[in-house]
């Protein structure tokens, strides 16, 4: 297991600077009317307004970046933590603790009309805009229909997507949030996760003589700290923030006001003992809400060494030894209703799991993936046969007309004389009587 950092690091104090401001939801709402506000309420950003007094701790994500691990996958981060167990974070992690849309990019985009109209008439068509330009345009616009678009695009950018202050948001958020419902749907999900990933992936050694660290983070960088939460249970209890089990996503569950010292967070992190869940999964409720059923899973490149982690018996589970009436769990331990999957020690893990049982796990794990791909697409296809045959239908009601005159057409539908329409329509009929109905998913 290689470190991904320069260990070197660890002998130096590091200073994150976090650029999002997750307070800017409540901004927004401050200067819209009544009618906007009520908008905004029923946007996707709003559950975000109830984390906006979570306290980010740069000591976390700098303690984390140290025990960076080197993967295969560029949109996976493993951390080496306790005495030799590892944690994933990933998109599907991501999507748990967020709730934000995860659909695929590629099979909306091209559906979608982008628009310039914002870009002209407010940054006079520029090609760069900068948070702060966008952050002086809102809070001057007049035009509350437009004001409340800005303010859109300034959550997302400020909040979810934060970047530095100098460098452009992206003028696609522009292009298609003068359709709101457009972009209240968009996948937002894939953006805000690749963008989170920046300061873990970019490289991080020693230069020259200094013996501080300051870097930038990016992205939405509060979804890795409350991440760190789910899977290290004893930072969550170190300074008891856990205010609920219930709410989805996760990330409304929790509360922090405290911001832990740097040798706090090493202490814990290097506790021999320490307990790691190595990945998150979605629960049964979970899995019923849209953002993890729409859930886009990329391509992933085997990894031999980290990959055995994601193998594990359901046995392992600390909630599978117990029923859920059995399991009476404390304040600080998960419920059953949590699903997670604990870290084996890296010392054993070549030797516990022999290379063909591997692969037999796997490949069940990919037979099920693609079952449930394939019930997905059955039914989406199944969707887009009943609107190509409603749209056969209204084209033939359309075209009938003009095949008759008023003093051409019989008195009596039982008189009218068939015409060749017609006759294919019957067919098409009988054809769809004659095949056998291919049940939905």
């Amino acid at each position: 297991m290689e470190y991904a950092v320069d260990r070197r690091l660890c002998d130096f104090p590091g200073k994150v600077n976090a650029n999002f401001n997750i307070t800017n939801i409540k901004r927004v709402e401050n200067a819209l009317d009544k009618h906007y506000k009520a908008m905004l309420r029923q946007s996707f950003f709003w559950k975000f307004h109830q984390v906006r007094r979570m306290q980010f701790s740069g000591q976390i994500i700098d303690n984390l970046l140290l025990r960076l691990l080197k993967s295969e996958n560029i949109d996976e981060l493993w951390f080496r933590l306790g005495d030799n167990k590892v944690a994933r974070f990933s998109f599907m992690e991501f999507l748990i603790l967020t709730g934000l849309n995860a659909g695929n990019e590629d099979e909306v985009k091209p559906n979608i009309q982008r628009s310039k109209r914002l870009l002209n008439k407010y940054f006079n068509s520029k090609t760069t805009v900068t948070p702060v330009e966008l952050e002086s345009t809102f809070d001057a616009c007049t035009v509350m229909k437009d004001k409340y678009k800005l303010g859109l695009v300034y959550i997302l950018e400020t909040m979810l997507r934060c970047k530095h202050h100098k460098t452009s948001i992206d003028l696609f958020c522009l292009d298609i949030v003068d359709d709101i419902e457009v972009f209240n749907a968009y996948p937002w999900g894939c953006r805000c996760f690749m963008d989170t990933l920046h300061a873990f992936k970019r490289m991080h050694t020693i230069k020259g003589s200094k013996t501080d660290r300051k870097y930038d983070i990016y992205g939405f960088p509060l979804a890795v700290q409350v991440w760190a939460f789910e899977a290290i249970p004893m930072l969550a209890d170190k300074w008891d923030i856990r205010k609920d089990w219930t709410r989805i996503p996760r990330m409304l569950n929790w509360q922090a006001t405290d911001i832990p010292t740097a040798k706090d967070v090493a202490t814990i992190l290097d506790d021999p003992q320490l307990e790691v869940y190595t990945i998150l999964t979605p629960t049964p409720e979970e899995m019923e809400n849209v953002y993890i059923q729409g859930f886009y899973i990329p391509a992933r490149v085997p990894d031999p060494i980290l990959d055995l982690y994601l193998v594990r018996e359901e046995e392992h589970s600390p909630t599978a030894q117990k029923s859920p009436t059995e399991h009476q769990p404390s304040p600080s331990s998960p419920p059953p209703r949590l699903s997670h999957i604990p870290s084996p020690d890296i010392r054993q893990s070549c030797t516990t799991h022999s290379g063909s049982n591997v692969s037999e796990d796997l490949f069940e794990r990919l037979n099920s993936q693609s079952t449930s791909m394939e019930h997905r697409i059955t039914s989406q296809l199944m969707t887009e046969i009943r609107h190509l045959n409603k749209k056969v239908d209204e084209v033939i009601e359309w075209v009938r007309p003009l095949h008759y005159t008023d003093t051409m057409a019989p008195e009596t539908t039982s008189d009218r004389v068939p015409i060749e329409s017609d006759r294919m329509r019957d067919q098409e009929v009988n054809m769809e009587m004659e095949t056998t109905e291919i049940p939905e998913f």
